[in-house]
């Protein structure tokens, strides 16, 4: 049983080796360091030393990384690795490696750190940049056809959309959820997010004089995001307007400007507002509501600067007597 174990085992190393003398399989699939002993055998390829430890990194379930030469490797992983190597994973994860090259190692940095403290903060933001670059390509998976084709048509439908970021942001919150036609509701409007809304409900195909309820909702969300909290005046004003949300504004704003005229009763005549009733006087009522006396009118004042010290011609009789005291 030990034997075939062996034999089995060496089966496996011969196999390896083999692969390892293919030329693309001399360089590592993640940078150019050459002769490569480590391998990712569920993604099929050969990397060195330092891109292992970054699959390592990411996890067993997007890489799972064995020795060359010093592990035991199953069937599995055997018909794995030989199903693929470096030149087919690389033509699936990146096809393009002059858009997406590595990021480069500075092995002298790595060397020096210890001596030179500055080197090493180089040392540092390479390594995190070559970290990155495994993820995008593995865990992300950015550089392969399929990411391209998503990006290139995801930039041509939502061209224009940094110009007009901030619009967007409002017609979202209204409930335009379509970023396409947001767009280019925007750049009919030269940015206008009012005459946006307009163009947004009275597309191709509905009916102005009837909107449907979603845009008639659209509308009131609209109205309510800009300031006006009325909903039956909202309503009134758009069915004023088909559902125009501009023109609604407009007549919203006058409406607001305008005084209110008297109302009509249900008779016919007009409820004019009742005059003010005067006040009662409480301070010339006593407690049980009869007038109290006036009170004397006060005698006018002269104008030799003394009124207000009053009457001295009788002070001196009212002075008390005074009696002598013994010293």
């Amino acid at each position: 049983m030990a034997e075939d174990k062996k034999k089995t085992e060496a089966r496996h190393q011969a196999i390896l080796m083999d692969l390892l003398k293919q030329p693309e399989n001399r360089v590592c699939a993640d940078c150019p360091e050459k002769g490569p002993r480590w391998a990712s055998w569920n993604i099929g390829n050969f990397i060195c030393l330092r891109c292992a430890g970054v699959h390592r990194r990411m996890g067993t379930h997007i890489s799972r990384v064995k020795s060359v030469t010093l592990d035991s490797w199953t069937e599995e992983q055997i018909d794995s690795i030989k199903s693929k190597g470096n030149a087919v994973v690389n033509a699936f994860y990146n096809p393009h490696p002059d858009r997406h090259p590595p990021a480069p190692l500075n092995d002298d940095a790595y060397v020096c750190a210890c001596a030179l403290p500055y080197l090493l903060t180089v040392c540092y933001a390479s390594r995190r940049a070559h970290e990155q670059f495994i993820r995008d390509k593995y865990e992300r998976k950015l550089f392969t056809e399929e990411a391209s084709i998503r990006h290139s048509s995801h930039k041509s439908s939502s061209g224009g959309s940094g110009q007009y970021a901030s619009e967007l942001k409002k017609l979202r919150d209204m409930g335009f959820t379509d970023a396409e036609e947001n767009v280019v509701a925007l750049k009919k409007s030269g940015g206008n997010v009012n005459d946006a809304v307009s163009l947004l409900i009275q597309k191709p195909g509905k009916s102005s004089s009837a909107p449907s309820t979603s845009a008639e909702q659209q509308s009131l969300s609209a109205l309510k995001s800009m300031g006006f909290s009325n909903e039956a005046a909202n309503k009134r004003a758009l069915q004023q307007t088909n559902n125009n949300v501009t023109e609604a504004v407009k007549v919203l704003v006058q409406q607001a400007n305008v005084q209110v005229p008297a109302l009509a009763a249900p008779g016919g005549t007009v409820n004019k507002p009742a005059a003010a009733k005067p006040q009662a006087n409480l301070l010339g009522d006593d407690l049980f509501g009869a007038p109290v006396a006036a009170a004397p009118s006060k005698p006018a004042a002269s104008n030799n600067g003394f009124a207000d010290f009053g009457d001295f011609s009788n002070a001196r009789n009212d002075l008390p007597a005074l009696r002598p005291v013994a010293i």
